[in-house]
């Protein structure tokens, strides 16, 4: 790790001297960039960053599925399409799951006798 100097300017009788002092360290609160000690989970033995990711990307993960499985992509060299074709499949997703959230009974056949 590269040492950090300050310069101390002294004044004596007939010279100007500079010597150089080391720097000393700051803790974390006086220095916004330096970057705290990595926490780790006591269960798996993973960092806490790495275990908090894990848990919230099943929602990522299921988009990307739903949208592979009901997509309208074709096959195109121009890349505005392939962009435009994922954005059609998000909002086609999206539209589905704000749907079955205001209608709670969809897809519940009824049994007329």
């Amino acid at each position: 790790m590269k040492e950090q100097f300050n310069t101390h300017l002294t004044m004596q009788t007939n010279s100007l001297s500079c010597p150089l002092l080391q720097r000393k360290t700051r803790g974390p609160s006086s220095c916004p960039l330096c970057i705290p000690k990595k926490k780790r989970d006591e269960d798996t033995g993973k960092e806490e960053i790495n275990v908090f990711y894990n848990q919230e990307k099943v929602g990522v993960d299921s988009h990307d599925q739903m949208c592979s499985l009901y997509t309208t992509a074709r096959k195109t060299n121009r890349w505005p399409m392939r962009l435009f074709y994922g954005i059609i499949d998000s909002a086609a997703l999206n539209a589905f799951v704000i749907f079955t959230e205001n209608v709670p009974n969809f897809g519940e056949h009824k049994k007329e006798k």
